[in-house]
């Protein structure tokens, strides 16, 4: 069993100013030893082969094998030692293959000490929760880091999944926007993309993200606070926390129901509110995001399409197990002037209108191309003003004790 109390690193590179940057940082991290420095993986091999390594960082290109084989190495023949990659460019499929072969993260070569502590720190929980309860690892000083997983709080949150029948309702504006209105003082907010072919939340946010759900689908087993909020992006002017969709379509395949389930669950810990955007066709995640949703927000419009759908969506819920009273049914887009009135849809559907939510081409639009929500950049309008309503009502709602009882088809038996 290991006593030590701190972790111990080495550093693979053949580039000698990466490695003296790289070394400089290690000491300045609390409860971190500095080992060696390697100039290639057979050397380096050979020092972990004698044990007490507990994190190999290794840059990706050296003189004998590229970081992608050996973190598939190291982790096959040394369990116990995490890696750590490091590359001269943000390659979005070499990290993904780094990721897949076991890696605990991936860093380019400008990375900072705040970047590289969040790594370490993300290599010990790995590390942690491989190894079990009999062996304890060394505990690094997490007083740097800051966010969700450092206060976050112990209750369960409430995941709020916003979905349409219908293509071109407003789904992502208005998961973004009810998401905003959310957030408090004491409610931190998790936005999770899962419409996982063609999701555009950090679109909207003019954001481009580092990390998306498949970087957590691969640990999916081993999930950690800061493992998620490594993996999400932080938007700074609203405050929410985003898991990103896959960046490209032909990946989406690669996530499942169960793993979407698995991860929203384990996000009620982080946040007081997970809001849930979805796709229209219910794939194998958007069903997972339906299943794990205390509420479904269901966007439909005053076009006949729009209804028509809608009403066939409510035909299909008792097959999927969705209980239509935790359906919540919103009309976007609402324009009086429009002869389909609110009465006459929840007529066609046999459901209660919960919201409207009124048309303001001008701002949403407006909001759409400089990447800023109409709950940030026009607070004082009548949309975003029936947003917040809408965050109220819901919030409302969601006390309620019993909303967490029903039976999910994703949830472990």
């Amino acid at each position: 069993m290991i006593t030590r109390e701190h972790l111990n690193v080495i550093i693979i590179t053949s580039d000698l100013q990466l490695a003296n940057k790289l070394e400089n940082l290690v000491h300045l991290i609390d409860g971190v030893v500095f080992i060696d420095h390697f100039n290639n993986a057979e050397h380096a091999l050979e020092r972990i082969r004698e044990g007490d390594i507990d994190i190999v960082i290794s840059d990706l290109e050296l003189p004998d094998i590229n970081g992608v084989k050996l973190t598939e190495i190291i982790r096959r023949d040394f369990p116990n030692t995490q890696v750590i990659v490091i590359s001269k460019e943000e390659d979005y499929n070499t990290m993904l293959a780094v990721m897949r072969n076991g890696a605990a993260d991936y860093l380019t070569h400008e990375a900072n000490l705040e970047e590289l502590s969040v790594a370490i720190m993300r290599a010990q929980d790995l590390a942690t929760s491989t190894r079990g309860a009999g062996q304890p690892y060394p505990q690094v000083d997490t007083k740097k880091t800051s966010g969700v997983a450092e206060g976050a709080d112990s209750s369960l949150g409430k995941i709020i999944t916003v979905y349409s029948p219908k293509g071109g309702t407003g789904v992502t504006t208005l998961a973004i926007n009810l998401a905003i209105a959310l957030r408090g003082e004491e409610s931190e907010v998790g936005l999770v993309d899962t419409s996982v072919q063609f999701g555009d939340v950090p679109i909207l946010l003019n954001e481009l993200p580092s990390f998306s759900v498949l970087d957590l689908v691969s640990r999916v087993h081993v999930l950690d606070p800061r493992i998620v909020e490594g993996s999400m992006l932080f938007h700074k002017s609203s405050g929410l926390y985003i898991l990103a969709a896959p960046p490209k379509p032909e990946l989406a395949e690669k996530v499942v129901g169960r793993d979407i389930s698995q991860i929203l669950e384990f996000m009620r810990s982080m946040f007081s509110f997970v809001v849930v955007n979805t796709s229209t066709y219910i794939t194998e995640p958007c069903l997972a995001a339906l299943d794990s949703g205390d509420v479904v927000l269901l966007i439909t419009t005053q076009e006949v399409s729009a209804v028509r759908n809608t009403r066939l969506f409510f035909e299909l819920c008792d097959g999927l197990g969705i209980q239509k009273d935790k359906i919540f049914l919103v009309i976007n887009r609402y324009n009086e002037k429009i002869k389909i009135t609110s009465e006459q849809i929840s007529e066609s559907v046999e459901h209660p209108v919960f919201a409207t939510v009124p048309l303001d081409e001008p701002n949403a639009l407006q909001a759409a191309n400089l990447g800023i929500p109409f709950t940030l950049q026009a607070k004082e309008t009548e949309i975003a003003q029936s947003v917040k309503s809408l965050g109220e009502e819901l919030c409302e709602e969601l006390s309620n004790p019993d909303i967490m009882s029903r039976k999910r088809i994703f949830s472990p038996t």
